[in-house]
């Protein structure tokens, strides 16, 4: 899904013992611990958003489908482009 949308992402294995210390990074900022996969995002000013997991990525997605109106009427909801809007910029 991420490929098809022009993002660039990179793959961390957290079983590797080389990935330790990201892995354990990664694990803080999510808040869970041995779940997988877990999407972020490396923001410009070097700090790490935790998006969720594989299925809160595809309700982003879903969620993009809405009509244009409804979107407007509910400003709360997050779509994968607002989400991932300065990420498929760079």
């Amino acid at each position: 899904m991420l490929t098809s949308k022009g993002i660039v992402f990179e793959e961390i294995d957290g079983a590797l013992e080389e990935n330790k210390v990201r892995r354990n990074e990664l694990f803080e900022c999510s808040g869970a611990r041995g779940k997988y996969p877990q999407i972020f995002i490396n923001n410009s000013d070097g700090t790490l958003r935790f998006v969720g997991m594989w299925d809160q990525l595809e309700t982003l997605n879903d969620l993009s489908q809405l009509p244009p109106e409804t979107l407007a009427q509910n400003p709360d909801i997050e779509t994968f482009e607002q989400v991932f809007g300065d990420v498929a910029r760079r």
